[in-house]
């Protein structure tokens, strides 16, 4: 029986790591056109403005990694019960 708690926990954790991927790579995008939008620009202030979108993504985006690698961690760990 354990077993089976263990595969619906992989597979929780594999569905929850695939839309962690996919909200990274929606980050990735947004800050994509985001710093080509600053390249287009000659205001200063809007320049400034995108620069804390971005970095405001960025860190979202790190925050992301960091979660997919626990999520990876805990995978791992409960394999290794198996």
């Amino acid at each position: 029986m354990s077993g089976f708690y263990h595969n619906d926990t992989i597979e929780s954790l594999i569905q929850e790591r695939r839309s962690t991927e996919k909200e990274s790579k929606q980050l990735q995008a947004q800050i994509d056109r985001l710093e080509a939008e600053k390249l287009e620009k000659d205001d200063a202030e809007i320049r400034e403005a995108l620069s804390m979108q971005i970095e405001a993504l960025s860190l979202e985006k790190r925050e992301k990694a960091k979660k997919l690698k626990d999520i990876c961690r805990i995978a791992r760990t409960i394999s290794a019960g198996d």
